[in-house]
């Protein structure tokens, strides 16, 4: 994310309320943009794919499994900021702790997923395994930012 630098700069410089302001706003512009393009793909879905692919077929099964995966995007902001924020902090670990929640959270989910909902359940593996990786960030970040804010009352 573009506003790794801030961040950084911010905490070097020990300006708590300037980085929660920072954090603050990324995490609703990244929200809000997130719900912005979900829509407008979720509306288009059908369209999207008619520009990759000419078989009917294929994009009507294709239209509601493009429509689970969007559902993604409402995770992502969340996601990035809390990995920009370990990094810009000099915290990699929790950053990378994220990625791969998300990474290894996919397999069961696509095999809970096919087990409880058959085909379609793959298509809920994608989103189910984001919204659990940006739930496992909003928990570290939350954690840590308390502590990177306790000394701003000294």
């Amino acid at each position: 994310m573009g506003v790794q630098p801030l961040v950084g700069y911010s905490s070097t410089a020990e300006k708590w309320q300037r980085m929660r302001e920072i954090v603050k706003k990324t995490l609703f512009y990244a929200t809000v943009l997130g719900m912005v393009f979900a829509f407008c793909y979720f509306l288009a879905a059908d369209n999207l794919l008619w520009l990759f692919i000419n078989d009917v077929k294929v994009v009507v099964i294709g239209t509601p499994f493009l429509r689970i995966a969007i559902i993604s995007f409402l995770a992502y902001g969340t996601m990035y900021m809390t990995a920009t924020l370990f990094q810009a902090t000099g915290n990699a670990a929790p950053a990378f702790a994220v990625s791969l929640i998300q990474e290894a959270a996919l397999i069961p989910m696509v095999l809970l997923g096919t087990a409880l909902m058959g085909v379609s359940g793959i298509a809920w593996a994608l989103p189910a395994g984001d919204v659990t990786a940006m739930l496992a960030g909003i928990i570290l970040q939350t954690a840590y930012r308390k502590k990177l804010y306790a000394g701003e009352s000294k």
